[in-house]
């Protein structure tokens, strides 16, 4: 988490009575521990492990790999359909540049 104020400085959190930022804390755990994503990638792939923890795991682990997709919605000129036609002609002309080039 970051302050409001100022978003490349991590809040600071109260343990024991000391202040420790996030990023200090983390290493620390990193130190003692391991890296957490190690420790998923054990768990995902252990086949002694159940099933939904092995599937819980993975889907936690691949956000540190590929961006998550979202849903992207197209509609045509005043929110109507997009006409076929339209794709079509594209790819076409895209073709024809590809064989052009290729020509050459």
């Amino acid at each position: 988490m970051y302050k409001k104020d100022n978003p490349h400085k991590p809040i600071e959190f109260s343990t024991r009575g000391e202040l420790v930022d996030t990023r200090t804390a983390y290493e620390k755990i990193v130190t003692q521990h391991g890296d957490p994503l190690y420790a998923l990638a054990d768990i995902a792939f252990d086949e002694v492990r159940p099933i939904d923890l092995r599937l819980s795991a993975l889907k936690d682990l691949v956000k540190y790999g590929h961006a998550q997709k979202k849903a992207v919605e197209i509609s045509g000129p005043g929110g109507g359909a997009v006409e076929l036609e339209v794709r079509s002609k594209l790819i076409n002309q895209i073709t024809e540049s590809f064989e052009k080039l290729a020509a050459k």
